[in-house]
């Protein structure tokens, strides 16, 4: 084992576990802060797979202003039959759904309407980052930090996140082909640089004003033999489990 040095004088301070040199390991215990690290996402198999969240209390009510953010690659042809991101409600008119329904469109539903957002032509197993925001009136939809379309007409119902789920429609369909990665909500109509910082991969949300639950999607999670426990790192304390899903749809496969 590496001989460890606990000083704040030396080069590398603010950081944890730097490498120096000569067999030591410097740690500084004046400034040292964990990196954030992203190093699993949960693999989806487009036929039963998907993630139960519950429903989430905080959201529910009739909130004026909520935003969601993800990540996602897909396997497959999106199509709107198949390729469901998230979704929640209890029926047509009392509804929040996300869908990947074509190569180049996201379809965002809440009640009974819905619209249709092109956001470029989308490549087959590439990572994308997926922000919805919504101020009570209306909702803007970015990708990878880009606004791609907003819309008036989209008012938040009162029980849009009843039963709420990750990879598939509220009655049992739609399935997600492909890999999802840290999904967070908030009761807030976030800023867009808040959740999104250019880099090109997922950011610590750690004490976000507004974060009501937050999956890893692997991070932060357990196996007990037949299915995932997914701790919500938010503050709503809403523990996700995966349904249909094995030991081995938790990939070392993050965006970089």
């Amino acid at each position: 084992m590496a001989n460890e040095i606990y000083s704040s004088s030396y080069w590398g301070n603010g950081v944890c576990d730097n490498d120096i040199g000569w067999g030591g390991v410097y740690k500084d215990l004046a400034g040292c802060t964990a990196a954030f690290n992203n190093t699993y996402s949960m693999a989806l198999d487009g036929i039963d797979d998907y993630i139960g969240l519950g429903t989430i209390t905080d959201l529910n009510g009739g909130v004026s202003a909520f935003s969601t953010s993800l990540w996602f690659n897909y396997s497959g042809t999106p199509s709107t039959s198949n390729n469901m991101l998230l979704s929640g409600g209890t029926g047509v008119t009392d509804r929040l759904y996300i869908q990947l329904i074509a190569t180049d469109t996201i379809r965002y539903t809440m009640g009974g309407g819905f619209d249709d957002v092109n956001v470029g032509t989308l490549t087959s197993g590439t990572w994308y980052n997926l922000i919805t925001v919504h101020d009570g009136a209306d909702v803007d939809i970015y990708l990878n930090g880009t606004l791609k379309g907003s819309f008036t007409d989209q008012v938040p119902t009162s029980n849009f996140a009843t039963t709420m789920k990750i990879g598939n429609y509220i009655s049992g369909a739609y399935w997600w082909n492909g890999n999802i990665d840290e999904v967070s909500l908030f009761n807030s109509a976030k800023a867009i640089g808040d959740l999104w910082d250019g880099s090109g991969k997922p950011t610590d949300l750690t004490g976000e004003s507004g974060l009501i639950s937050w999956w890893r999607m692997g991070d932060e999670a357990s196996w007990d033999g037949s299915k995932w426990t997914l701790l919500d790192q938010g503050s709503g304390g809403n523990n996700a489990e995966s349904v249909n899903m094995t030991e081995s749809d938790r990939e070392e496969d993050t965006p970089s």
